[in-house]
Order: C-alpha cells, then sequence, then structure tokens
C-alpha cells in the first residue's frame, strides 16, 4: 500500500524517470572544444602583440627638487663646477664600496646604502649633463 502511495504521489507530482538528462553535457563539451579549437585557429592566422607594460621609472624627491630649483637656476660655471664635484662624489662612494668588496653578512648594508647613494649621484650628474648639453 505504502509503495503504490509512492509511486502515486511520484506521478502525480510530476516526477517521472523517461525525461532527458539536464546534466549530459557531450554535446555541450564537443561544441565548447570545437569553437576552442577555431579561437586558437584565428590567434594563429592573424597573431597580436601582448600588453607590455612600461618600466618602472625611478623618481626620487630629492632629485626633483633639485631639477625644479638647482638646474633651473644655474649658470653654465656653477653646472661645470657641480658637474665635476659629482664626479669626484661618484668616484669616492664607488671606491668607498670597493673598498669594503669581500662581502659578508656584517657590512652588507654599508655596501649596499654606498652603492645607492653612487646610484644616486650618478643620475644627479645625468641631469647636470644634459642641462649642459642644452
Amino acid at each position: 500500500m505504502k509503495k503504490i502511495a509512492v509511486v502515486l504521489f511520484a506521478l502525480l507530482s510530476g516526477c517521472w524517470y523517461d525525461r532527458p538528462n539536464p546534466w549530459r553535457t557531450s554535446s555541450d563539451r564537443a561544441h565548447y572544444l570545437d569553437k576552442k579549437e577555431q579561437d586558437w585557429l584565428l590567434e594563429l592566422k592573424t597573431p597580436y602583440d601582448l600588453p607590455q607594460n612600461p618600466g618602472v621609472h625611478l623618481v626620487l624627491p630629492d632629485l626633483e627638487a633639485f631639477r625644479d630649483t638647482v638646474l633651473v637656476n644655474a649658470d653654465t660655471a656653477t653646472l661645470l663646477r657641480m658637474r665635476d664635484q659629482s664626479v669626484a662624489k661618484v668616484a669616492s662612494l664607488e671606491g668607498r664600496a670597493a673598498a669594503m668588496a669581500p662581502l659578508d653578512e656584517s657590512n652588507k648594508v654599508p655596501i649596499y646604502e654606498l652603492v645607492w647613494a653612487a646610484r644616486v649621484e650618478k643620475l644627479r650628474l645625468q641631469m647636470i649633463e644634459d642641462k649642459l648639453s642644452r
């Protein structure tokens, strides 16, 4: 009696087993793979450039202030003197860093500080030379 009631309830509620399986995805999968292959072939026919990110441009606030105040107002004699001093400073900083060259954990940070200061000074020297060339 209970079995008949369950079957009757199932039939009346709209449950029957001969409906198509909504989770059958074989045709969808084939269509997806065909489309993926077509897209891939189109990419081979018409290649496109990959997007490139521009490199990081080093901007230091001290150098910006130097450029906007000192370089704008300096005359040629001052620029020549600043260039000579900057060349001497770069040589001094690189020499001090080279003197500490046997690198171990105790002197790693001072060497990096000297190398960074030399790099900043080289950027300043480049700015001075650019101003002199104009």
